[in-house]
């Protein structure tokens, strides 16, 4: 199953990359994206969202807001400060974006409680219990049977 998800975010990570001056992700691992590069990075996270939607529906504004802003910082001819200000913000935002995806990576590597007990009901239970095992409500029970000689 990590496996699986590993090759899945690696196939993402490919598309940042390019704008990124470290990272480290694994399973139960203390995940981090570093930006070196915002301008590749925002080039990257532009893919990423087009091709897999890796980030929540609820910040496509932000990203497009973002994205507005790096081609007016490719196309402007701006006053030094004007330019420099837009640059730490781009910078800033890129962090933030590329710590947004840190946390959803981190989330498909390392299950909560919760998903790891769905992951027992749906897939071992049914599969690898006996008979004397049943589910009811996403519950599971265990029937018991007593031989009377």
């Amino acid at each position: 199953m990590i496996e699986n998800e590993m090759n899945f975010i690696s196939e993402q990570l490919d598309h940042i990359r390019a704008g990124l001056r470290d990272y480290s992700i694994g399973a139960y691992n203390r995940n981090i994206i570093i930006v070196s590069d915002a301008l590749k990075f925002l080039d990257g996270l532009e893919e990423l969202q087009k091709n897999y939607c890796t980030l929540p529906d609820d910040m496509s504004d932000e990203i497009k807001r973002v994205l507005d802003a790096r081609d007016r910082f490719r196309s402007i001819d701006m006053s030094y400060n004007n330019l420099y200000n837009l640059s730490v913000w781009l910078d800033q935002k890129a962090q933030y974006f590329a710590d947004c995806i840190t946390d959803y990576f981190s989330s498909c590597l390392d299950p909560s409680r919760v998903d790891m007990i769905s992951y027992f009901i749906e897939f071992y239970a049914d599969e690898r219990m006996d008979e004397s095992y049943y589910i009811n409500d996403g519950i599971l029970y265990q029937t018991i049977t007593k031989k009377i000689a």
